[in-house]
């Protein structure tokens, strides 16, 4: 069962005209639409093999480096 804030908020959406509830649905998706284009923060980089030169005079594989990310704590 929703929250007594949700229950509120629903009931106030059903008195709403048709217009104003598809006005409410538009606003709600264009600002989805806004958090999907901010996309990933920072650099991403497709082909980490670029990167083994970080690596020189080293023996370090691509499972080693994502082994040892993804344990850290």
């Amino acid at each position: 069962m929703a929250d007594p804030n949700t229950r509120r908020i629903l009931k106030e959406i059903q008195q709403l005209s048709y217009t104003d509830r598809v006005k409410i649905i538009e606003s709600v998706v264009r600002s989805l639409r806004l958090r999907e284009d901010d996309g990933p923060k920072g650099r991403t980089n497709d082909a980490p093999e670029e990167l083994f030169g970080m690596w020189r005079d080293r023996e370090v594989s691509l499972e080693e480096i994502r082994e040892r990310a993804w344990h850290r704590a």
